[in-house]
């Protein structure tokens, strides 16, 4: 893939272990903002003079391609011949030829022919799409061939990937946009519930958000237009004939991967559960948890290396002191944030009388979690301070100093005579 995709990299060491109140300082995770390779009709031209032109008997034929994009796509990923050229008859038929003309006997039974030549010279590598580029990471990591080593202090380091994720947000760290996934590109819907006027994206996710009159599950935004298509349907349900070629057009979907958290390790419940086949994401693995009848769906692994998505009725801090799963799999375990039902009130807290310290090195959800599974009393309410310092004392107590991420649970709620927070 090209370099000048990767907009970004973040890098944090030091993040919590497989099991909660354990912090493993040798894992590193380094978060990469990749965009998406430049569109493939951007690598052909049109012969000149000669832009519509009928195909071959010769040339390999797909139908159903409506989207010049995805028949210059097909040709550039072609892999039993070098596609030189191609053909898109009447918006729905895709001809590949090896040649840059028309190659066979001339096919008329078409309306509107356009030909496209191939136009890249000194081509280097094959820039491939992001979902190309994750799954031959995942290969590697799968094979132990994402590897490298650092020379520091006059000796070599070595690091191996253990793990990969992909999100197809446009900014998982900003609280609406992580809320989204990108569905498609280049593309519409003929009728959408709901046509709002807006400049930027930003602009439409945040209609989607906040619409009232019924919960925005997928939206289209038409750059040039100046428009918001709204839509109640999730995007999984829209029939694809419903979709219209639009050049400047992106649709997306409200996500499910939201409402759950990775835990790293290659970590795979021994449990039982539903078992979906043919899953090539996690997002859709994510769907398929979050709208299962047959049980109470609290967290699923998306196993790359079979393409299937396991469901579970436990959450991985049930099973965690039993021992009840497995590490070091080719699958991803996601659980569900138990730490939604709360509501949050920064940089203040209950007065450290009021409650106990339940766990240290944890994080929201896994406190969260312990609040409301606590069988010893009646949880109303948790604290997390993700340091403990002098001016902190009045919610974590001096005798915490020092220390990091601490997890503190009691019985005490706002509105009890007299309770202020500190």
């Amino acid at each position: 893939m090209s370099p000048v995709r990767i907009a970004d990299i973040q890098v944090e060491d030091g993040v919590s272990g497989v099991i909660p109140n354990t912090t493993n300082a040798d894992m590193i995770t380094v978060s990469v903002k990749l965009l998406e390779r430049a569109p493939y009709i951007y690598t052909y031209r049109t012969p000149l003079g000669e832009e519509y032109q009928n195909p071959g008997s010769k040339e390999k034929s797909i139908s159903d391609i409506e989207a010049l994009e995805d028949c210059a796509a097909l040709c550039s990923q072609e892999e039993a011949f070098t596609c030189k050229s191609f053909h898109h008859c009447d918006y729905e038929v895709c001809f590949l030829s090896a040649t840059e003309n028309t190659d066979g006997n001339e096919i008329n039974s078409y309306d509107v022919c356009r030909h496209w030549i191939f136009n890249l010279t000194n081509k280097t590598f094959e820039d491939y799409p992001t979902q190309k580029v994750y799954t031959e990471i995942l290969t590697a990591i799968k094979n132990r061939k994402f590897s490298f080593s650092i020379l520091y202090k006059e000796e070599q380091v070595n690091f191996e990937a253990s793990a990969s994720l992909h999100y197809r947000t446009p900014d998982p760290e900003d609280l609406v946009k992580v809320q989204f996934t990108l569905e498609a590109s280049s593309a519409t819907i003929a009728s959408p519930d709901v046509v709002q006027n807006v400049t930027t994206m930003d602009e439409c996710l945040n209609v989607c958000v906040l619409w009232k009159a019924f919960r925005c599950q997928t939206l289209i935004h038409m750059r040039l237009e100046g428009q918001c298509l709204l839509i109640a349907r999730d995007f999984s349900v829209i029939n694809r004939t419903e979709l219209v070629p639009h050049s400047q057009a992106f649709i997306y979907s409200r996500s499910y991967l939201v409402d759950y958290k990775p835990v790293l390790g290659g970590v795979a419940l021994t449990t039982s559960g539903p078992v979906y086949t043919k899953v090539d994401h996690i997002e859709t693995c994510a769907m398929y948890c979050s709208k299962e009848k047959s049980i109470k769906c609290l967290s699923f692994e998306w196993c790359y290396d079979s393409m299937e998505c396991h469901l579970h009725s436990e959450h991985f801090l049930d099973v965690s002191g039993g021992g009840d799963y497995l590490l070091n799999t080719s699958c991803i375990h996601f659980s569900s944030k138990t730490d939604n039902i709360f509501t949050r009130y920064g940089n203040q807290g209950m007065p450290s009388t009021k409650h106990k310290l339940a766990l240290v090195n944890s994080d929201t959800s896994s406190c969260a979690k312990l609040c409301t599974d606590d069988p010893d009393e009646v949880c109303e309410s948790f604290d997390f301070c993700s340091e403990c310092h002098q001016d902190d004392y009045g919610v974590c107590g001096q005798d915490n100093e020092g220390a990091n991420n601490l997890c503190f649970i009691g019985t005490h709620h706002l509105g009890e005579r007299d309770l202020k927070l500190v």
